[in-house]
């Protein structure tokens, strides 16, 4: 299924920038700041890093985790090193830094989950061991000749020689990030998590330009840690309340839903037809594909519906304030364009080898086959009278298994409460 921007997906994107706003405001009026000797200053980045640190971890949010251990190690670097160093080797430490940060997080969002203590979280832990070494002899050693060779404009045609006291390759590496990060975003349907990293991005380059201020620097990192804690509740929140599969609300959403109906509403339920025989023929994957294509329908139904995932192959669409009547032509519109919508889909045990074509057997020279795929929908409804959902649920279940001895592919209507 094509990924499309769903309508949610904005309100993902409020936090950071609320956050950004709140950081550009105090970068641009520092002197409204609390004083460096209070104590709320000093010690609340390194509380919303460790609370971000603690949950990540407890939750097994390795790229969370990781995150949030660049943006710490990146401002404590800069916060240690402050007033020790030379002014070469805080320029070259800076520029390093410039450059290490939207690589990282880059390889991170592209990466999978996996436990932070298992082989590839342990990897991902010495890699960023290694790049702190490697920072550390370069700034010890090659300080001055290093320097020299970041600063070089190697990209002559660009209109700038740098963005505050950032050098042309460090801008490079912050662009090249930013358009990088927006891949998973649209690739996974805008997961919070994945917006999280993005606004990560947008934190350290904007802390990495203050630089010169130890003090301002670390506030940006601790924004970008907020961001990254509010992407790790969202994502919480998402994992109880939506379908990752399908991208629909979840069970547990329905029966939220089902709490605040009147005494007006429809319950309509839809079952894919002959789901478990299309599983077993094709294989779970093209069971899942079916599963989206008729999600994708069910979140456009029309008349005022919402759709949701209820379990397996079945699906719950919810019309508040509407009666039975004025949701069948909305249900019968969304049964044909499930039926009329051709489903693409290849054979399960297509053959991996080099130089051929998969082929479904039987199906000619072509190695995919066009099907359609049918549901079959059972409503009910009530009008002015308190009943309890849950009967609702469960006539409109009588009205689906009556559809399926219908013989499939239609709706049928409960008349019982209506």
């Amino acid at each position: 299924m094509t990924a499309r921007f769903p309508a949610r997906a904005f309100v993902h994107f409020i936090p950071g920038a609320l956050v950004l706003a709140g950081l550009t405001w105090t970068v641009t009026h520092a002197q409204a700041l609390p004083p460096p000797s209070s104590d709320f200053v000093r010690y609340s980045p390194y509380v919303v890093f460790a609370a971000g640190l603690l949950l990540s971890a407890a939750f097994h949010r390795s790229r969370i985790f990781h995150t949030l251990l660049l943006l710490f190690t990146c401002d404590l670097s800069l916060l240690l090193t402050a007033g020790h160093l030379s002014t070469a080797s805080t320029d070259l430490l800076v520029r390093l830094l410039a450059l290490a940060l939207p690589l990282n997080l880059v390889l991170i969002s592209f990466l999978p989950e996996s436990g932070i203590v298992s082989r590839q979280g342990l990897f991902r832990l010495a890699v960023l061991a290694l790049e702190g070494a490697a920072t550390a002899i370069a700034i010890r050693f090659y300080a001055a000749k290093l320097v020299y060779i970041i600063s070089v404009p190697f990209v002559q045609w660009l209109p700038f020689a740098s963005v505050r006291g950032l050098p042309h390759s460090a801008v490079v590496a912050f662009t090249l990030g930013f358009l990088l990060l927006l891949l998973p975003l649209v690739r996974r349907r805008f997961r919070p998590t994945d917006i999280g990293l993005f606004w990560a991005l947008v934190s350290g380059f904007s802390a990495l330009c203050v630089a010169q201020s130890a003090r301002l620097s670390s506030v940006a990192f601790a924004a970008g840690a907020v961001v990254l804690v509010i992407a790790l509740l969202e994502a919480f929140y998402a994992m109880a309340y939506f379908d990752e599969l399908t991208d629909l609300p979840s069970r547990r959403s329905f029966n939220d839903a089902k709490l605040r109906l009147g005494n007006t509403y429809t319950v309509a339920m839809v079952d894919v037809d002959h789901f478990k025989r299309f599983n077993d023929t094709f294989g779970h994957d093209a069971g899942d594909q079916v599963l989206r294509m008729v999600a994708s329908r069910i979140a456009q139904v029309s008349g005022g519906g919402k759709g949701y995932r209820y379990g397996g192959e079945e699906f719950a669409v919810l019309f508040p304030g509407k009666c039975v009547d004025e949701t069948f032509p909305h249900l019968e519109r969304l049964r044909r364009s499930i039926e009329e919508l051709p489903f693409k889909l290849r054979s399960k045990d297509r053959r991996k080898a080099k130089g051929k074509k998969p082929r479904i057997p039987g199906s000619g020279r072509g190695s995919k086959r066009e099907t359609h795929v049918t549901v079959s929908i059972g409503a009910a409804g009530v009008v002015g009278q308190k009943r309890k959902p849950d009967d609702m649920v469960k006539s409109a279940d009588k009205a689906l298994y009556k559809a399926k001895s219908y013989g499939r592919n239609c709706t049928v209507v409960n008349q019982e409460w209506s």
